[in-house]
């Protein structure tokens, strides 16, 4: 790594024939994503989701932003701009100080006026209901969530909502704004620390910063949505470290909390065990420093504090993840790789939180030996391999489209290296200096076109049953779970005849007791308590140790009038549960009177 810093008045030095190339094969790939969201606009599929995102957003605002990034591709108009990212890049150069609450104050207002009003993602409705709920003990609100989540996502927003009187979404929204604000200086913070000057630290910044897992801070309330924040942490920290000698402290600090955080924080070893040999070598005895052995020791503390349960977790709840049915059944991890549509969806993963990250293996190939891998692009790369490592042999139980948020690590070192890639680049090709601006544009046009879609329930509802109508046809399992989530989510939103019918598509696949009593319920709150008498005579013949089932069926036989049905149904509760209060009191004299009228 150079230790001397370059002043931004010096003289520009002549482009370099394989930086140009690079840059220009960034400009080639920019183009060719930006030609196919336009074109993928008119076609009925959702092999490509990642890239089609167009079509459910209002096209006045898809179309508007889709064409900042289209004008930026063109020379001539990036041209003019140049002077402005280049004085932009020079103020996070020199770290002016207005830059850095604008940009956290920037970054929290947009979150902010952009919720997600879908709730979509991964378990955003499971815990969002379960917020909602009285609070529970930690091993049954999720067995599987380490100490800082909880903190975050249960008891520090079980105060917010007690204290202030925020509701369960708001305190998920709250915490989101600040970490969209942190993100924002992680990003300043990253070009610093790769001494990225002029278009080039603009460019960095903005690669870390636009990303799909920006959407995650608007109101998500799982550990996902702080792990992209670890990662550039890392990233900053570690180069800092290693650069100048300071921060080991941090650079520890940052470690632990990650390991109290989530358990796919094992992942940071390798980088961690990288940084501290890096540093070793950079500047011989620091590390004999008391900071120096308390940054390594906490770290330390915090893993083997976390290990056993993290152990545990692994061993009992990842093999769903790794190896499930369907993998064994196709005969192992390898075959498992090429189920379904599980590549196409890999690579859409990877456009959505990092929109930039597939020009990286061109741009490694024209740029060869020029590229600062010594030291900056080992740690960058060491960072990301244990995470997107992982990323094909990861099975999310409710689809890619949906819990994309396992990769937002992933997608995070994604990023931070395609912004290397790109300042390292950019620096040495003043010829396609305009591409900086093509390239910032180019991530945040996408990035905004996410959040303005999951702040739209209507269209992002509109996109999920597209999902379960359009081709390719996902798995069973996949839809069922989709169809799930659209009967609790037009329930929350008082569309019970939809709601309705989306729990009937569920029972035709998976007709359990819980589904099939939502869906009776769901028929009763749309005005149909006929069809919902049914429904639970059909769950209780398939089902009959149910007591739930029996009571509600009794207790809705008897507001219909249907007292025969209802005495039945009474009777059947007082066989399986006869101590219970609920089955006396339909056992009741008032009961049993009206019954015969």
């Amino acid at each position: 790594m150079t230790t001397s810093r370059s002043r931004p008045h010096a003289a520009a030095p002549p482009s370099d024939p394989a930086a140009d190339r690079a840059a220009l094969a960034l400009w080639l790939t920019l183009a060719a994503l930006t030609a196919a969201r336009a074109a993928l606009t008119f076609v009925p599929s959702m092999w490509a989701w990642s890239l089609n995102l167009m079509r459910f957003i209002a096209p006045a605002t898809g179309w508007a932003l889709w064409a900042v990034a289209a004008l930026a591709l063109v020379p001539a108009l990036a041209r003019v701009l140049v002077p402005a990212a280049a004085a932009a890049g020079e103020a996070i150069e020199r770290r002016r100080v207005w830059l850095w609450p604008a940009g956290a104050a920037g970054a929290a207002a947009l979150v902010g006026w952009l919720p997600d009003r879908v709730w979509f993602v991964g378990d955003f409705l499971l815990r969002q209901h379960t917020l909602e709920g009285r609070p529970t003990a930690v091993a049954t609100w999720y067995p599987h969530a380490l100490p800082l989540d909880l903190f975050l996502h249960d008891t520090f927003a079980r105060v917010l909502m007690h204290r202030l009187g925020a509701l369960a979404n708001d305190t998920g929204r709250l915490l989101g704004a600040a970490e969209a604000a942190l993100l924002a200086l992680l990003a300043l913070a990253f070009a610093r620390a790769l001494r990225a000057r002029g278009v080039a630290a603009l460019a960095a910044a903005a690669l870390v910063f636009w990303g799909g897992y920006l959407t995650m801070l608007t109101g998500y309330n799982k550990a996902f949505s702080e792990m992209p924040l670890v990662m550039a942490a890392v990233a900053v920290s570690g180069l800092t470290l290693v650069r100048e000698g300071r921060g080991p402290l941090l650079f520890g600090a940052v470690l632990a909390l990650g390991f109290v955080l989530h358990r796919s924080s094992l992942g940071l070893v390798p980088v961690a065990v990288t940084v501290w040999i890096l540093w070793g070598r950079a500047h011989p005895g620091a590390w004999r420093r008391p900071a120096a052995l308390a940054a390594l020791a906490l770290p330390l503390l915090a893993l083997a504090a976390m290990a056993p349960r993290i152990i545990a977790i692994v061993t009992r709840i990842d093999p769903m993840h790794f190896t499930p049915d369907e993998v064994r059944s196709a005969g192992g991890v390898l075959p498992g790789l090429f189920l379904g549509t599980r590549l196409v969806d890999l690579l859409n993963v990877v456009l959505m939180l990092s929109p930039l990250a597939i020009a990286m293996p061109a741009m490694a190939a024209l740029l060869g030996r020029s590229l600062p891998w010594r030291g900056e692009g080992v740690l960058l790369a060491v960072l990301a391999l244990p995470f997107v490592g992982t990323m094909p042999f990861i099975h999310p139980g409710q689809g890619y489209y949906r819990d994309w948020d396992d990769f937002a690590s992933a997608g995070m070192t994604l990023s931070l290296l395609t912004a290397w890639m790109v300042a390292r680049t950019l620096e040495r090709s003043p010829r396609y200096a305009w591409v900086a601006v093509a390239a910032a544009l180019g991530a945040a046009a996408p990035s905004l076109q996410w959040l303005v879609h999951q702040s739209d329930v209507n269209r992002g509802l509109e996109r999920v049953e597209t999902f379960l109508r359009e081709r390719p046809l996902r798995t069973e399992s996949e839809r069922a779970r989709a169809w799930d989530y659209l009967g609790w989510r037009l329930t929350d939103l008082g569309r019970f005849d939809g709601a309705a019918d989306a729990f009937a598509q569920v029972a035709a696949v998976q007709p359990s007791p819980r589904v099939m009593r939502q869906w009776a319920a769901t028929e009763a709150l749309r005005g149909d308590p006929r069809h919902a008498q049914e429904i639970y005579r059909r769950m209780l013949a398939r089902f009959p140790e149910v007591t739930a089932g029996w009571f509600e069926l009794a207790r809705l036989s008897y507001q219909i009038g249907d007292f025969e049905e209802a005495r039945r149904a009474a009777g059947e509760l007082l066989r399986l549960r006869p101590d219970e209060p609920a089955a006396r009191a339909l056992a009741s004299a008032r009961w049993r009177t009206a019954g015969r009228t």
